[in-house]
């Protein structure tokens, strides 16, 4: 009789808690707690190599560095990158090594999109890629 009643117990507890945790789930949006809204290197770059797809080159993430302002900034290492470029109108095609910046922007549903990209030292031989709107998945 005693292992007939502990077994009843046993079952209902277990039910118990599985309708706690399901209901917890439902009334909590789960996959909200679950989804991470921080801009990782990892994610960063995945964004970045979507841009740089079709481009030879690489380019690695150093570091992200988020802002209050719901926008990161990515430091850059590009290592024989082909950009082109548009001079008065004439367009050529430059290897860049060196340093940049990519931006990004977090939207409200938590998603991150890649808004710019700089690549170089100073104004005078600097490369702009503006009005990107890149989004990670």
């Amino acid at each position: 009789m005693l292992s007939k009643s502990l077994l009843t117990f046993s079952l209902i507890t277990l039910s118990y808690i599985g309708s706690v945790a399901v209901l917890s789930t439902l009334t909590t949006g789960c996959d909200l707690i679950k989804q991470d809204k921080s801009l990782s290197t990892k994610k960063a770059e995945k964004i970045v190599n979507k841009w740089k797809a079709s481009r030879s080159g690489t380019i690695e993430i150093a570091g992200v560095r988020e802002n209050p302002d719901n926008t990161a900034v990515a430091t850059l290492q590009v290592s024989n990158l082909i950009v082109k470029t548009n001079m008065l109108g004439t367009i050529s095609e430059q290897n860049f090594s060196g340093p940049g910046e990519a931006t990004f922007s977090r939207y409200t549903d938590g998603s991150w999109a890649l808004t710019g990209l700089v690549f170089g030292n100073n104004l005078f031989d600097s490369f702009f890629v503006k009005d990107l709107n890149i989004k990670d998945d």
